[in-house]
């Protein structure tokens, strides 16, 4: 029986020359997503949001790494069926490009 952790990493590396400042106006500052093949939405992360501004700032040649980890289970506590889905994945409040990932659950 399938049931298992959906898990990765999402990276923010600062290729440019100069410090580069992210602000947020709430304490999520990484969000992800995973959909089926016609667009609905499954997964997703964050469900709330705290309303107390965040901050973090990159130097040149550094990054910032956010965790994934979510239990295999939509948000009706049901097992995420086999198939095809595209997990996304991103800064909150479009702070940076969405990153996509074809995923294949197989049972």
């Amino acid at each position: 029986m399938l049931d298992d952790t959906l898990g990765g990493t999402f990276e923010v590396f600062n290729a440019s020359l100069r410090e580069r400042e992210f602000r947020f106006n709430h304490q999520q500052q990484h969000s992800f997503q995973l959909k089926t093949d016609n667009g609905t939405v499954v997964l997703y992360y964050p469900m709330i949001v705290s309303p107390a501004p965040s901050y973090f700032a990159l130097s040149p040649s550094t990054k910032k790494t956010f965790e994934i980890r979510s239990l295999f289970r939509d948000h009706d506590g049901h097992l995420i069926a086999a198939g095809s889905y595209t997990l996304e994945s991103s800064l909150t409040e479009l702070q940076s490009p969405s990153l996509a990932l074809r995923v294949r659950v197989i049972q």
